[in-house]
């Protein structure tokens, strides 16, 4: 099957386990994945070996298919990261101008506005939201206030295309943020699917692996090969740097 078609297979099972046994990858998951698939390999190559012991045929061809699951989990995971990044950045870069346009507008709507105690009124009301949301509506409404009373702004030399700008502005403001938000909602499903495929993965791998270890228990070539090699080096590491 396809990467796309195992995903899709294992997707049941994926969403079948309770929350609280979900695993987090305890390794790099593109280590895991590759681990997982060499693990395959090595199962089949001593398949009479690790079945004599009890060890199903079907458990390594199935850690193969789970393999395949995790890889496309991970890279809908990283795209939907990736997305979201961008769209973050997009907003770090355009938002000051907005808070900028704001501050502008609220001080000369205020002046302009000074002797008109109804449409002054109303651009308190206005000027009184806080936060992002508040920003990119109060774009808006100013836009539609200064253009359903523009005498007094023009009497103030205020440009009036700055009423314009200012709808704009908004509008993308408005569109980028949901979609930074809608990303970071579904950036966390995303996530969860990852690491439910990453859980089923490492059941598969932890079967394989104590069945291999007990079978070549006295054959240390082989029997490493059913031990993470990313561990191991990590863990040697970490001994090498406590005795520096």
């Amino acid at each position: 099957m396809s990467q796309i078609e195992d995903y899709n297979a294992e997707l049941p099972n994926m969403m079948a386990i309770p929350s609280n046994l979900v695993k987090t990858p305890n390794v790099p998951t593109d280590k895991a994945i590759q681990e997982a698939e060499n693990l395959v390999q090595t199962g089949f190559k001593y398949e009479v070996q690790l079945t004599s012991v009890g060890l199903p045929k079907s458990t390594i061809t199935q850690l193969g298919v789970r393999a395949s699951a995790l890889k496309e989990a991970q890279s809908r995971w990283q795209a939907n990261y990736n997305s979201g990044k961008g769209a973050v950045k997009q907003w770090d870069e355009l938002s000051p101008e907005g808070y900028a346009l704001q501050r502008k507008l609220n001080q000369a709507f205020r002046y302009a506005y000074r002797h008109h105690p109804r449409i002054l009124g109303r651009v308190k009301e206005i000027a009184s939201g806080k936060g992002s949301f508040d920003m990119i509506q109060n774009l808006n409404d100013y836009s539609v206030l200064g253009k359903e009373n523009p005498e007094p702004l023009q009497e103030a030399n205020f440009v009036l295309t700055e009423l314009d700008t200012a709808a704009n502005l908004s509008d993308n403001l408005g569109t980028l943020l949901a979609k930074a938000n809608g990303i970071k909602n579904s950036e966390h499903e995303f996530k969860n699917i990852r690491d439910r495929a990453f859980t089923l993965v490492k059941e598969l791998v932890d079967e394989i692996r104590s069945c291999g270890k007990y079978v070549f228990a006295d054959q240390p070539d082989i029997k490493k090969l059913f031990a993470s090699d990313y561990l191991r080096k990590h863990q040697s590491k970490k001994i090498t740097d406590l005795q520096d």
